[in-house]
């Protein structure tokens, strides 16, 4: 981050791509962030692993030539006949709504037709680590690479990142969406949850200030 490695396109954007060279990036991510309960065969193909890990829900992705880089063109651009809708494609480790990681391709902003971003995305703190070691992999590989979010992952890195208190009645599920990005809050817990660490915990803690209710 300090060397603003991210913000160089030629670190992260590819001029083409094909189907099994995203699959060769899954492979380098499934046998970098390897746990101890799982079986990674590393004499498998890339396009093997995807079928073992990812959701399931390839829209297409695996249907199409998977040495063309005009068939991963079009169907990246929705224009190739077996381009599905509604699938989960990016997947590429199952896990719940929010405690999945993700390695997506999509077009730059700036430039729709000739090029491609592969971002990687975990952020639960379940899947921390594991996100890391792919994204260190791929980047050992010399592959272009990002990461959702880099700058706030280096605060995460860093412990300084804030953590959320949410009212005991709500539940843990996306709760850290109720606070604005610019506060990176990316865990969040109850009061209760502090224990026998209250009195040393709360004189840290920033209040939000309750709604006033008015009658109309």
């Amino acid at each position: 981050m300090e060397s603003l490695y991210l913000r160089r396109s030629e670190n992260t954007e590819l001029e083409s791509l094909t189907a099994n060279e995203y699959f060769n990036y899954c492979k380098i991510a499934y046998i970098a962030a390897k746990r101890e309960d799982e079986q990674v065969d590393e004499t498998l193909s890339g396009r093997e692993l995807y079928r073992m890990f990812a959701d399931g829900r390839d829209d297409g992705l695996l249907e199409i030539d998977g040495d063309s880089q005009q068939e991963f063109a079009d169907w990246i651009d929705g224009k190739h006949p077996k381009k599905g809708m509604g699938g989960h494609p990016w997947e590429i480790k199952r896990g719940g709504n929010t405690t999945h990681i993700t390695l997506a391709v999509y077009r730059p902003p700036y430039s729709q037709r000739n090029r491609f971003i592969i971002e990687l995305c975990g952020e639960a703190w379940t899947r921390f680590a594991e996100t890391l070691k792919m994204l260190y992999a791929i980047h050992e590989a010399g592959l272009p690479i990002t990461i959702t979010n880099p700058e706030s992952v280096r605060k995460r890195l860093l412990a300084q990142d804030n953590v959320g208190v949410i009212p005991s009645y709500d539940s843990y599920h996306r709760a850290n969406q109720y606070f604005p990005a610019k506060q990176d809050v990316f865990e969040v817990l109850h009061y209760k949850d502090l224990g026998r660490y209250k009195r040393r915990i709360t004189p840290f803690i920033t209040w939000e200030p309750l709604p006033i209710l008015r009658p109309m």
